[in-house]
């Protein structure tokens, strides 16, 4: 009989992402994160301070709030001493330790300022990176309704339905772990929905013929143009 083979040792930022998530599920935590440069213009933190506030006063005390991003020199968080005891500053970290908290959190919130168009025509890379590593969104309505697959998905319909990000988080945090795991399902739905898309995009793209003499360049910029747009608002 053949002796059993050692196991071989996870990488160090695999263990520590199985031990955030092995203590979460003890303890049944909730990791609510938001990413970014911590700049106050860009994210509105008095607002989710306050709302995490209000969470833990309704009884919410799983609730551990991520601030996942890059620190602002001279400009440190505020953060309320209230909810500090509930608060992870994870900044200034590299890749692994990044992915490797994105990953382990359980909703990602954005509480964008409208005043970055946000909520009109620019993409945000906390959409971005929930999408990437597959993470339910607690976004307002409005940001939701700028992704067409997302909002389209039930689950997130019904989260986003108050309207603002408090309530989406206040909604959010209020689901089981198997309604959570029906969220994130739907988020790698979409994730492989806009792959297969941009794939047919990139082979639309290489199809097209170049510009020749009777085929301007300028006809050309405009036909690729038509393109993107299409692609874009579809």
């Amino acid at each position: 009989m053949q002796p059993a083979k050692p196991a071989t040792p996870a990488k160090p930022a695999q263990a520590s992402t199985k031990r955030r998530l092995a203590a979460a599920a003890a303890r049944q935590l909730r990791f609510v994160v938001i990413q970014g440069t911590f700049y106050v213009q860009r994210r509105r933190y008095a607002e989710l301070f306050a709302c995490v506030e209000k969470l833990l006063a309704q009884g919410h005390a799983d609730l551990r709030l991520v601030l996942l991003g890059k620190s602002v020199p001279g400009r440190a968080l505020s953060i309320p001493r209230s909810i500090q005891n509930h608060t992870i500053v994870q900044s200034d970290k590299g890749y692994e330790d990044y992915y490797s908290t994105l990953l382990a959190a359980d909703v990602l919130v954005s509480f964008a300022h409208e005043g970055f168009s946000y909520m009109v025509n620019r993409s945000t890379s906390s959409v971005t990176m929930g999408v990437l590593c597959e993470l339910p969104l607690a976004l307002p309505a409005k940001m939701l309704g700028k992704y067409p697959c997302i909002r389209e998905q039930p689950w997130h319909r019904n989260v986003t339905a108050g309207g603002d990000d408090c309530a989406a988080l206040e909604a959010a945090v209020r689901l089981s772990g198997a309604q959570l795991l029906a969220m994130k399902h739907e988020v790698r739905h979409c994730k492989d929905a806009w792959l297969s898309h941009g794939h047919a995009v990139i082979e639309e793209f290489a199809q097209r013929p170049l510009p020749s003499a009777d085929n301007g360049t300028e006809r050309y910029k405009r036909q690729c143009w038509d393109l993107v747009m299409k692609s874009t608002v579809s």
